[in-house]
């Protein structure tokens, strides 16, 4: 029962960002904010970072970065090691980094999580029983200042990205 209640989050959640990447060209232009909402990747986030209200900006990475790690913290507390090494098997040819991050993180958990915020390290705090306060504190702090980082100079200099944009539009 619990698998059922994870797959369908996991399998949109994994989706979404293809259909996002896959359509940017035309959600960028005619519904920006869908395409943070499917892929809110930080080449998009500068890309419509004029055309999105500030609020809307920062806070849909953020829910979709809770609901991203609230799944995969979630299959390494109900399903220990056996979703660690599901996850391993899927990794393919990008073990080198699970594997570091897995023999180091019951060192730094917080320091780890907060450089890098993704499904491996929440699994593995979901897995080593972090508290979730300190995981989703340190992993969603990264978050947000990986977009404000992107954010705060591309809402300063909006005038000058979305005349750009415009003018790379109208020579395709």
């Amino acid at each position: 029962p619990r698998t059922a209640g994870l797959a369908g989050p996991m399998v949109a959640l994994t989706a979404s960002p293809y259909v996002g990447n896959a359509l940017a060209p035309t959600l960028a232009h005619d519904a920006p904010v869908l395409l943070l909402v499917l892929s809110p990747r930080l080449r998009w986030l500068l890309l419509v970072s004029a055309r999105v209200d500030t609020l809307w900006f920062f806070l849909i990475p953020f829910i979709r970065a809770t609901a991203v790690l609230a799944v995969y913290f979630l299959l390494g507390r109900w399903y220990g090691d056996r979703a660690l090494r599901w996850l391993e098997s899927r990794a393919g040819n990008a073990m080198r980094p699970v594997l570091w991050i897995e023999r180091n993180f019951h060192r730094a958990r917080v320091p780890i999580t907060f450089l890098f915020p993704g499904n491996i390290t929440a699994m593995l705090a979901g897995v080593g029983g972090m508290a979730s306060p300190s995981f989703f504190t340190a992993a969603l702090a990264s978050v947000e200042l990986r977009v404000w980082s992107v954010g705060a100079p591309a809402h300063a200099s909006r005038g000058t990205l979305l005349r750009v944009r415009l003018r790379v539009g109208e020579k395709q």
